[in-house]
């Protein structure tokens, strides 16, 4: 099934502002950089639950025209888009709501990122999955979804949401789960093993199945001519780092991504300033080693205290991310959590469900017009800062760039005192 995604982006792009100025342009990854229409590039965006939401909760989808100008007023240029693997293929009574058919939300899913992409955002494809690991179900999506968007090179490929095994995931024996304690996840091989190759897993609804390895999910993926980058998670709802360049499955084309996702709760059970250093920490600890040799991505970065007087966290971490990269040289991509506001379970400023994962959020909105939280007024202001400005270089930390040999031969050509001002120079410039 091939899905038309350049016509239906031509078709859309009149009706939304500014559209078609600002086509998004095609993605790559050349070392650990990602390169939009060959310069760096950073996203800096927003997560969009409502495809995955509308089609299994009912959960209405705001007007479109609406959200796209808000996202572009706040300097938006990507959007994290989350489908469901059982909308997509119609398996498990889905789609529900006002989708006819799977025919009918693949076509939706279709048009809602060719609609970001015409505004000018980089869509980022996420199938939401609620489990351990991925499902063969999320390999079958793949299998159908890379090769309907193959010709969209404004678009990456999130292999999946999260998966829910951490280093400390006991092996076997299978007992049933809980995916809010990964501990009953009971993989029959050793959790960064089982995450890159699979293994049969419990489910979160009850009995076990064959979890399917990140290694699959990519061959899957790359076996359908498909070229686009690939976002790649970790342990622990993707925030757990240990063995992940030891286990970080083959590409051939050389595009993986790392995908991290970051909340104040997990660097302090208080959220708040209170894990300003436990951010950093993981930053400069755990982060920058792998940036040094790929695209880094933090694909959720929120707070539980996203509108009152504690929200502090967000801005912080968007600050340290800047440092890093004038320190380092080392660009992260943002992608802040989440385009939603009150209701539906979740509470902000409120505190609706009481007790919930604190006072709120994580939100970034008060109202679909664009109103922001305190939460989401820290990224806005960081997405306009950064608007129309790319990463300062491409040069790769230990990677050499050919500058300094190129710079050197031509200094070998002058005379004798400017030839040694000259490779004085050169030995300075990165190798």
């Amino acid at each position: 099934m091939r899905l038309c995604t350049l016509a239906v982006t031509l078709l859309v792009a009149a009706a939304l502002p500014g559209a078609a100025a600002a086509a998004a342009p095609p993605l790559s990854v050349s070392g650990n950089a990602l390169l939009a229409g060959g310069q760096p590039a950073q996203l800096r965006g927003v997560n969009y639950g409502f495809m995955a939401a509308d089609c299994i909760y009912s959960d209405p989808e705001p007007n479109v025209a609406t959200t796209t100008a808000a996202m572009q007023s706040w300097g938006v240029n990507a959007v994290r888009l989350h489908v469901d693997a059982g909308c997509w293929q119609g398996s498990g009574g889905r789609p529900s709501n006002r989708y006819a058919d799977a025919a009918a939300y693949r076509a939706a899913v279709a048009t809602r990122a060719a609609q970001f992409e015409a505004a000018g955002f980089w869509v980022v494809l996420d199938p939401y999955g609620t489990d351990y690991m991925p499902s063969p179900a999320i390999n079958t999506f793949w299998a159908s979804a890379a090769a309907g968007f193959a010709g969209d090179h404004s678009m990456v490929f999130d292999l999946y949401n999260e998966v829910a095994l951490d280093q400390l995931s006991a092996v076997g024996p299978l007992t049933g789960g809980n995916r809010d304690n990964p501990a009953f996840a009971n993989p029959t091989a050793a959790p960064w093993d089982c995450w890159k190759s699979g293994c049969t897993v419990n489910s979160t609804g009850g009995g076990h199945f064959a979890g399917v390895g990140m290694q699959t999910l990519v061959n899957t993926i790359r076996g359908t001519g498909a070229t686009q980058p690939i976002m790649v998670g970790s342990l622990g709802y993707n925030s757990e780092l240990g063995e992940w360049l030891s286990h970080v499955p083959a590409d051939p084309q050389g595009a993986i991504v790392l995908d991290q996702h970051r909340y104040d709760f997990i660097d302090s059970s208080g959220g708040g300033s209170a894990g300003f250093a436990g951010f950093d920490s993981y930053l400069t600890g755990e982060v920058a080693p792998i940036a040094q040799l790929h695209p880094t991505v933090l694909g959720e970065l929120g707070e539980i205290h996203c509108d009152d007087g504690l929200t502090a966290y967000s801005a912080h971490a968007l600050s340290s991310i800047d440092a890093l990269q004038t320190a380092q040289g080392l660009t992260v991509s943002v992608l802040g959590w989440d385009w939603q506001t009150s209701g539906g379970g979740y509470g902000c400023p409120t505190g609706d469900p009481p007790g919930y994962m604190g006072p709120g959020g994580p939100l970034l909105l008060r109202d679909y017009a664009g109103t922001p939280t305190a939460e989401g007024a820290a990224f806005r202001s960081w997405f306009l800062a950064h608007r129309g400005s790319q990463p300062p270089s491409v040069d790769q930390p230990g990677k050499p760039t050919g500058r300094r040999a190129a710079a050197l031969k031509k200094c070998k050509k002058k005379a004798k005192k400017a030839k040694k001002r000259c490779m004085k120079r050169a030995k300075k410039l990165p190798v």
